[in-house]
């Protein structure tokens, strides 16, 4: 509770059970976006700044949690080597809607890269088939995607285009990418958002980790052209990731 959410100027810190949306049993550490521990931000001032939110938060989170041995050091890193790994994702995304490689790289230079770490308490005494609350609520993620790693417990589930919940059992060594809601409207729902839930129905925790990555916060992004004909006008219109991530902590 040194770190708890409300003390912070953008609701990082700690979140305790059903102080969060679209949230049931769970609990969770969060940092946002920091552009002095960007290797790639040229201008960590100005980015601090936006039109929507002041990103500086100080070293809150880390503040009362020196005591830990390594925490910040190995927290900062896990978020550095995902943070380049989504900017790698993103040119993918750009070619595979046949745009440049680099068509996304000016809203990229800042972005949303919010992480999380989570824990799914244990239920004593619950079995595989026990009607239980859920870990997560059947939902979106709002953001271009997220980068998901999970450990060995299960309970990821993925709804399907039949309308069917599947697992998403975890496999060693990977992330689940998951389409968020922001790269669905951008490809002119060529790329679907995924919806998914989380069930812990087992005895004990669970722990995630995901990273959302969106675009510049105040960057206004439209349609992407490659996916606009006259067939295919254009769905939805331009918005910032800043303005549809408000209020999602």
């Amino acid at each position: 509770m040194k770190i708890d959410f409300s003390a912070s100027k953008v609701s990082a810190g700690y979140h305790g059970v059903g102080s969060t949306q679209v949230n049931h049993l769970k609990e969770t550490f969060s940092m946002r976006y920091d552009p002095r521990i960007d290797p790639t931000c040229t201008d960590p001032d100005s980015a601090l700044e936006q039109e929507y939110n002041s990103r500086d938060d100080g070293d809150y989170v880390w503040k009362e949690t020196s005591h830990l041995p390594g925490f910040r050091e190995v927290t900062v890193f896990f978020w550095q080597s995902r943070l380049a790994l989504a900017r790698k994702l993103v040119r993918i995304f750009a070619l595979a809607l046949g745009e440049r490689e680099d068509y996304f790289d000016d809203v990229t230079t800042h972005p949303g890269a919010d992480a999380l770490y989570i824990h799914y308490p244990g239920i004593p005494g619950v079995t595989a088939d026990s009607d239980i609350d859920v870990g997560i609520g059947s939902h979106t993620d709002i953001q271009c995607f997220t980068l998901l790693w999970q450990d060995n417990s299960g309970g990821l589930q993925v709804l399907s285009a039949q309308d069917e919940w599947l697992d998403a059992h975890p496999i060693e060594g990977t992330l689940v990418v998951n389409i968020g809601d922001f790269l669905q409207r951008l490809s002119n729902n060529r790329f679907k958002s995924t919806v998914h839930r989380v069930y812990n129905r087992q005895p004990d925790s669970r722990y995630s980790m995901p990273f959302f990555f969106g675009f510049n916060p105040e960057a206004v992004c439209k349609v992407v052209p490659s996916c606009v004909d006259d067939e295919h006008p254009p769905l939805y219109e331009p918005i910032s990731c800043g303005e549809g991530a408000i209020g999602t902590f």
